[in-house]
C-alpha cells in the first residue's frame, strides 16, 4: 500500500484521500505556519463571522481571511521571501499604504478605529499602512467607505505621482 503525507503528522493512504481532505490539510498547514501576529488576526477576524448579518458581511470577512491566509495570491509583499518581491508591487504597497495612513490621519482616527469601521484588525491596518500587504480591491473599498473618500484615492493609475 502506498502512503501519502498530508500534513505535518497526518498520513493517509491514497484510497482515503478525497479533494476535501486535501483542501482541509492545506488550510490547516497554512494556519499552522502563520506568524503569530497573522494567526491572532485570523482568529479575531474568524470570530467576526458569528456577528455577520448578511452575505455581504460574510464575503467581506472571508476576503479578509483570504488576505491573511494566502497573501501571495492577494498581493502580499511581506518579508518572507525578500529576493522574490517584485519592485512594482513593493512600490504600490508602500504607496497605497501611505495613502491609507494619510487619509486616516486626516480624519483624525486611529488604526483601531479604522479597523472597527472596516471589520479589519488594527494589526492588519498597520501592515497595510506599512506596505507589507497590497490590499484586495474589496478591502480598499471598505477602507474608502470608512474614511468617506472615493476609492480612487487609492488607485495608483489615477494619480500623477
Amino acid at each position: 500500500m502506498t502512503i501519502m503525507q498530508c500534513g505535518p503528522k497526518g498520513v493517509f493512504s491514497p484510497e482515503e484521500i478525497d479533494p476535501e481532505h486535501v483542501v482541509v490539510s492545506h488550510l490547516l498547514y497554512r494556519i499552522y505556519n502563520l506568524p503569530k501576529e497573522a494567526l491572532a488576526d485570523l482568529l479575531q477576524v474568524g470570530a467576526d463571522l458569528t456577528e455577520c448579518r448578511g452575505k455581504d458581511e460574510v464575503r467581506a470577512v472571508v476576503e479578509t481571511m483570504k488576505e491573511i491566509l494566502f497573501p501571495e495570491v492577494i498581493g502580499s509583499v511581506s518579508d518572507y521571501v525578500p529576493e522574490e518581491r517584485p519592485s512594482a508591487l513593493v512600490s504600490y504597497a508602500n504607496w497605497v499604504g501611505s495613502r491609507i495612513k494619510a487619509q486616516r490621519e486626516a480624519k483624525g482616527i486611529t488604526q483601531e478605529e479604522l479597523g472597527q469601521k472596516t471589520g479589519l484588525t488594527q494589526s492588519h491596518i498597520s501592515r497595510l499602512e506599512g506596505g507589507m500587504h497590497s490590499p484586495a480591491k474589496r478591502t480598499l473599498e471598505r477602507i474608502a467607505d470608512a474614511l468617506s473618500v472615493n476609492v480612487k484615492e487609492f488607485d495608483f493609475d489615477d494619480t500623477d505621482e
